[in-house]
């Protein structure tokens, strides 16, 4: 009878074991497809498509909408619903965007209020108050002295009561003054410059906080001073917090002046770290000049770090000109790296000309690896191009 018990017990415990196991995998699969799909709608943001971005996240918190990313997605989701607005002609639109907007960040405000993501939440949220304030909505005025909290003197006071960004009191218990600060110095860069950049360059250099440092830079960073660009740099190069680094060097690629360019191409030769070469990545590709191309060519080309070259070749692709089908083809033709090859072959699908079909068909009849002739033969089916038809009767009729 013991032994039946035993087994019984053991049988039970496996049962339960099991049904964990199996919830974990469920879990970790949907965190997964969660994620995949904030990244899908990232690439519209970085794509600068605001309209494609809100569709995309809109379904996306939809469908997840008790996912583990859902706030960082309720903030992208406000900033580009707030970018969207500025590319309407009807008032109404605008206005009601921006309503809709803010009424996402507070979701995320309110309901996960210890997300890293809040605070920017904040931030973005007194950008957009103060634009409905200005279009008579008052009501919004609330966010902005909300954020405040307290009063500031002398002529400080004025500008804050015009124009505050937000969203930084509170992110340092340590110096609540030199986040107050912070707050008044955004409003005074439209008014006196000179002396704001001066104060904000000592907390970027100075400061122990690297929260506050990275908000120091967005704020002088909407300046056009022009020991702006040099100082971004010695931040890009020197600063100890990384994040910090990200943030000056996704700014300077902002600027987009042949100074910012000149130091960034410069600051990529001279670091080692893969993270900060992809946000140089970044900053290139969103570049119109032809120098900024040319680099991103280099560094698909010679770059030395297989993920970065992926990242440069990615963007590449993305163009979808005739001079980045010829770079495709002639990476696809020299690497054996398969996951690089299926990269190539989306880029590749995704250009609507008939070169690039053509193109499609000729790497399909020389291809032997058959996972990846299996996808140029998936993506070819999605084309109503005639030679793409053609093909596909040619291989059905085999």
């Amino acid at each position: 009878m013991k032994h039946i018990k035993s087994i019984s017990l053991i049988l039970v415990l496996g049962l339960l074991v099991g049904s964990a196991l199996a919830s974990l995998r469920s879990s970790q699969e949907e965190e997964k497809k969660v994620r995949e799909a904030l990244e899908r709608a990232k690439e519209y943001i970085y794509e600068k498509d605001w309209e494609d971005a809100v569709s995309k996240l809109e379904d996306m918190i939809r469908k997840y909408e008790k996912g583990r990313y859902l706030d960082e997605s309720l903030y992208w989701l406000g900033y580009s619903m707030q970018k969207l607005s500025k590319e309407l002609n009807s008032i109404n639109q605008q206005i009601q965007i921006k309503e809709k907007a803010v009424q996402h960040l507070n979701q995320l405000i309110k309901e996960m209020n210890q997300s890293s993501w809040a605070d920017d939440a904040k931030l973005l949220r007194i950008e957009i108050a103060e634009e409905l304030v200005q279009k008579g909505y008052t009501d919004y005025k609330d966010y902005i002295n909300g954020s405040l909290g307290i009063g500031v003197s002398g002529g400080v006071e004025g500008g804050v009561q015009g124009g505050v960004s937000g969203g930084i009191i509170g992110i340092s218990e340590e110096d609540p003054e030199l986040a107050l600060k912070l707050v008044a110095l955004d409003a005074l860069m439209n008014m006196e410059e000179d002396k704001a950049f001066s104060i904000l360059k000592q907390v970027i250099e100075e400061n122990d906080d690297p929260r506050l440092r990275k908000k120091a830079i967005f704020i002088i960073s909407q300046g056009d001073s022009p020991d702006l660009v040099p100082l971004l740099v010695r931040v890009a190069e020197k600063d100890p917090d990384k994040e910090v680094r990200n943030q000056a060097i996704f700014w300077l690629g902002q600027k987009n002046t042949k100074e910012s360019l000149d130091a960034l191409i410069k600051l990529y030769d001279s670091v080692s770290d893969a993270g900060l070469k992809k946000s140089l990545v970044f900053s290139f590709q969103d570049s119109g000049d032809s120098r900024a191309w040319k680099k991103l060519v280099d560094i698909a080309k010679n770059e030395k770090n297989p993920n970065v070259r992926k990242k440069a070749l990615f963007w590449i692709g993305e163009k979808k000109t005739p001079e980045s089908l010829d770079i495709l083809l002639d990476f696809y033709s020299k690497t054996n790296d398969i996951e690089l090859k299926r990269q190539i072959i989306f880029n590749i699908s995704q250009i609507d000309s008939k070169k690039a079909v053509q193109e499609m068909i000729k790497i399909a009849r020389k291809e032997k690896d058959p996972e990846l002739k299996k996808q140029i033969i998936f993506w070819l089916g999605q084309s109503t191009d005639e030679a793409a038809i053609e093909y596909l009767k040619e291989i059905i009729n085999k």
